[in-house]
């Protein structure tokens, strides 16, 4: 079942790419980012009484404001520079910031793993070879740089909400979620009244239309909101609190070929430019290289661990 969940979670996961680019590239993150979550947060709402763990729940909610409100808000503005198949081959990154944080967070400290650099080398490698495509848009390297910082939230997320459920040694899952996606909704709505205030004294009209949604705008984020984010990331997080560090890292590789597809072959996005075979030749060894990386980062000798 555990399996089963990260598989789950990834289907559903690989159509969000498209739609963000293709549906609401255009409508501001925050906005996007706050309406998300709080959907989320009321499917779980009806688990909040539930006890997480004993003296958790400030925990779990800082633990949901990094891992979704944070991550939600870096990951969204990467559309800005970004393709939606560039987005999902640059989330390949996760599984070596994941094993690079299970080295370096307190509790479990130990020497970094020589493929982590390995492979951090590698998928840096990968990256740079697409970015040096002439077809690759100016402002890669800063799409690059939001989508590793969001990358590094989901990671610490992952392996913060692991080992705080594995102290307690419950199935709280459903609990604990409701928790978290209210710290996720806190931060990313904060952010947002920021926004919004410095947006209505500035230029009111101006922010009354940004905010305004279509109805398949309005869609969207509700499959974003009650699928992607509320079931994708139980689903997720009740899988990876369950297995090894390598096999969660292996499983975050999943949704980077299954996006891609869906975003290409749904979407209709171009890799390459047609006729242009220096320019394929770059993106495919790239995609590949980063692939290749992140193979190396989540090869783990360890059986997967159960509680």
């Amino acid at each position: 079942m555990r399996v089963l969940a990260l598989l789950a979670a990834t289907l559903i996961w690989s159509f969000s790419f498209g739609i963000i680019k293709q549906v609401l590239v255009g409508v501001p993150g925050e906005w996007v980012a706050t309406l998300r979550l709080a959907l989320a947060a009321l499917v779980f709402l009806p688990f909040l009484r539930r006890a997480p763990l004993a003296g958790a729940r400030l925990r779990l909610l800082a633990i949901g404001g990094v891992q979704f409100g944070l991550m939600y808000l870096l990951y969204l503005q990467s559309y800005q520079a970004l393709d939606a198949w560039e987005v999902a081959l640059f989330t390949a990154f996760t599984p070596i910031w994941v094993l690079l944080l299970e080295a370096l967070l307190p509790g479990r400290r130990r020497s970094i793993p020589r493929r982590a650099w390995v492979a951090l080398l590698g998928a840096v490698a990968g990256a740079w070879l697409i970015r040096a495509d002439p077809a690759a848009r100016p402002d890669f390297g800063e799409g690059f740089l939001w989508i590793q910082a969001a990358n590094l939230c989901f990671a610490f997320g992952q392996v913060a909400y692991r080992r705080t459920l594995q102290q307690g040694g419950g199935r709280v899952d459903a609990a604990a979620h409701a928790w978290m996606f209210l710290g996720g909704t806190a931060v990313a709505g904060l952010v947002m009244a920021v926004r919004l205030v410095g947006g209505v004294l500035t230029s009111p009209a101006q922010t009354a239309d940004e905010l305004a949604l279509s109805l398949e705008q309005l869609a969207a984020i509700a499959y974003l909101g009650v699928v992607a984010a509320g079931l994708g990331f139980f689903l997720w997080n009740a899988g990876a609190r369950r297995v090894s560090a390598g096999l969660l890292a292996a499983a975050n590789n999943l949704k980077v070929p299954a996006g891609m597809a869906v975003s290409v072959l749904l979407f209709g996005e171009a890799l390459a430019p047609d006729g242009e075979l220096a320019s394929w030749v770059r993106k495919l060894g790239g995609s590949a290289l980063v692939l290749a990386a992140v193979v190396i980062a989540s090869r783990d000798s360890r059986t997967p661990r159960s509680t």
